[in-house]
């Protein structure tokens, strides 16, 4: 009895230490976009995006991560950041 309390406790609190990094990874990266870099840059720093939506000389990328819902948005105006944003 003693040892499956002490497993169940243990196994909590690895879920929970766990659950609270979920969105650190993505979050640390979108604080180093800057305005005014190169997409080649974001992608060195994010990674590719997992969707693209262009109009004229606007282009938005979409960061999702889908098992927790933190979400980036990176807007590009002639192939330079322009604005950046993102729910953890």
């Amino acid at each position: 009895m003693k040892k499956s309390k002490i497993l169940i406790v243990g196994l909590i609190g690895l879920l929970l230490a766990s659950c609270a990094g979920l969105s650190g990874p993505t979050n640390n990266k979108l604080s180093r976009i800057e305005i005014g870099m190169t997409t080649a840059q974001v992608i060195d720093i994010m990674g590719t995006p997992d969707a693209r939506y262009a109009s004229g000389n606007t282009e938005t990328w979409n960061y999702d991560r889908h098992w927790d819902g933190a979400r980036a948005r990176v807007t590009f105006t002639d192939g330079l950041v322009s604005s950046f944003s993102g729910v953890f």
